[in-house]
């Protein structure tokens, strides 16, 4: 008998950019007469598909039948309970060497009432002590509505467009919106499944398209938050070059800092290249009026001394165009 130890963190981790999440355990197995196998679920996205967030996943049920040439039985669903911190599902089941569909299903619970919210299955020959294997657990289950949050910032004047159809693309679209309110939160009641998002927005002469894969799950939320200021903005760069000295050697690394004078919000930062006659280049939309900014510096000498918050005597003036910034000596 192989006893399969299933371990399983159902956390998502969202960037607007995406993501693949490693469930991870304290617990060491090593061989012994048990025949122990650690099995480790993971939640798998990537860089273009946005998934809800899994605050109200509370348990999972682990089914295991068996394949094609398997003469064992079925095993009885196995539920698990998530930890009241949050942390790793747990549990154990036997499993007799052979090959096996290894299915399971993720519930949220909304008023004491379970709703399947995903699921994910594998086929699995248990043939050794032990085997570590991956479940993806991202398909929505089939039946009920979840919701599709958005909120996108753009500039002034701009316009945006937001459509979802169904994925793959070929029918009507199930929710369009061709005139998005800026900075506003948006939300839309969705059926369960995997969608194909397509944004696009336009001001001041550009344009810009984003599509990801959306997934719903049954009372759960996911969230789409764009800022599209610096890709529909006018830009200006501000840029020049820095040498650092210390004890007389150059810094390792530094970055500089910008700030507005009359605040001292900060605006950005850049690091310094120092292969490249320590250059530096920061871009930001333009302003609508000139505008005073001062500059600091944090950096790493030659010995791994951190020094930060270094005020360079360095200001320049702000508006539409360009600015290269005198070289900074320090």
């Amino acid at each position: 008998m192989n006893i399969i130890k299933i371990i399983s963190t159902l956390a998502f981790v969202f960037l607007f950019a995406g993501c693949n999440m490693m469930f991870n355990s304290e617990n060491n197995f090593s061989g012994n007469e048990n025949n122990f196998s650690v099995v480790r679920i993971n939640v798998r996205g990537n860089g273009r598909t946005i998934l809800p967030s899994s605050d109200n996943l509370k348990k999972i049920i682990v089914n295991a039948e068996p394949a094609e040439g398997n003469s064992n039985s079925a095993l009885e669903p196995y539920e698990v309970n998530r930890n009241e911190d949050g942390s790793n599902f747990l549990c154990n089941i036997n499993l007799p060497f052979g090959k096996w569909n290894i299915s399971v299903i993720a519930y949220i619970v909304v008023n004491n009432i379970d709703y399947p919210a995903a699921k994910g299955s594998i086929l699995f020959t248990a043939a050794a002590m032990y085997h570590d294997i991956i479940i993806p657990v991202i398909a929505p289950a089939a039946e009920g509505q979840g919701k599709f949050d958005y909120n996108i910032v753009f500039p002034d004047g701009g316009s945006v467009s937001v459509k979802l159809d169904t994925f793959p693309v070929g029918a009507s679209p199930v929710y369009e919106n061709n005139a998005v309110s800026g900075g506003e939160f948006n939300s839309v009641s969705v059926k369960s499944g995997v969608y194909f998002l397509t944004l696009k927005g336009a001001a001041n002469g550009k344009t810009v398209t984003r599509n990801e894969i959306v997934h719903i799950y049954r009372e759960s939320v996911t969230l789409a938050q764009y800022n599209l200021i610096f890709d529909l903005s006018e830009i200006i760069k501000v840029s020049g070059n820095v040498s650092i000295i210390k004890n007389g050697k150059p810094a390792q690394q530094a970055y500089i800092n910008m700030y507005r004078t009359d605040n001292n919000d900060w605006l950005g930062n850049s690091q310094v290249d120092f292969d490249n006659n320590g250059c530096w280049e920061i871009i930001l939309p333009v302003f609508d009026k000139q505008t005073n900014v001062y500059f600091r510096i944090e950096y790493t000498d030659a010995e791994g001394n951190y020094y930060d918050d270094i005020d360079t005597g360095t200001a320049a003036i702000l508006y539409n165009e360009d600015v290269s910034v005198a070289k900074i000596n320090l």
